[in-house]
């Protein structure tokens, strides 16, 4: 566990990226969460705020350089926090040793997506982060894997979403059935260019079946759908008579079949 002086307790996650020159727009070996991302200034700083003076056990999974965990065990006041990626210490991308040499840091250097190392983490985290290959494969086994271990006022995040509200229409497919999970959604892309798209899970105390959200990102994916259709046949100048024009235009039909009678089903 970490201890802080009174000092550094008062520091925010943007005065800390600075003060150990953990941003990778000045270091090359640091974490592009505060700077080319709006991670920490639009998300980190007000979630992570409400739990700084908590007792805290944090996973993240995709650490490259570990940049983020020094930024994690220089914030928090009492945390465990353990950092997965299949690069090893040392190498020209992988963690640097410097960001790990803190007494709450464990680094782990395996697949965090295999079951089998899945289940060596025990007991609940109240924060979970996927920062690992952002594809949407290995975002559903995250899910799959940890969301479980997601303790009872935890927080899941997963980010870099790269096809925005399409991926996230998948990921809300992944989550079990019923009103045990509420999903967030960030988009920062819309703010600043590349800024980053967030995925959020959290229990769902109050038992409400959040609708209108679900409506909205349903929507949203549909839109997105509609604009990547838009702009493939676009590329064939409208030429419905081209054979992959065709095939484009089946799948249109196809993926309307499929996605739109799962709207209803799982607004019921």
């Amino acid at each position: 566990m970490n201890t802080l002086n009174i000092q550094e307790k008062n520091r925010t996650l943007a005065q800390i990226l600075v003060d150990l020159d953990l941003n990778l727009c000045s270091n090359p070996r640091g974490t592009d969460k505060g700077d080319y991302k709006s991670y920490v200034s639009e998300f980190y700083e007000s979630e992570f705020s409400k739990r700084r003076l908590k007792n805290n056990r944090l996973i993240e999974i995709g650490v490259r350089s570990g940049a983020s965990l020094a930024l994690w065990a220089n914030y928090f006041l009492s945390i465990e926090i353990i950092g997965v990626d299949i690069v090893e210490v040392g190498s020209p991308v992988g963690p640097v040793k410097e960001y790990l040499d803190y007494p709450s840091v464990q680094f782990c250097c395996k697949d965090a997506y295999s079951q089998d190392v899945a289940d060596t983490f025990k007991g609940d985290f109240s924060i979970l982060i996927d920062d690992g290959p952002h594809s949407i494969s290995s975002q559903i086994r995250f899910l799959e894997l940890y969301l479980p271990k997601l303790a009872e006022d935890g927080v899941l995040i997963i980010e870099d979403i790269l096809r925005s509200y399409r991926d996230c229409y998948k990921l809300m497919k992944a989550l079990p059935k019923g009103k045990k999970y509420l999903f967030e959604m960030y988009d920062f892309d819309s703010i600043k260019q590349d800024g980053g798209f967030l995925f959020v899970v959290r229990h769902n105390k109050s038992g409400k079946r959040y609708l209108g959200r679900k409506i909205f990102l349903m929507l949203r994916t549909l839109s997105e759908w509609m604009k990547v259709f838009y702009r493939r046949v676009k590329r064939r100048d409208f030429s419905f008579q081209d054979r992959r024009s065709d095939i484009l235009v089946n799948k249109w039909r196809s993926t309307r079949s499929v996605f739109i009678p799962s709207c209803f089903i799982l607004l019921c």
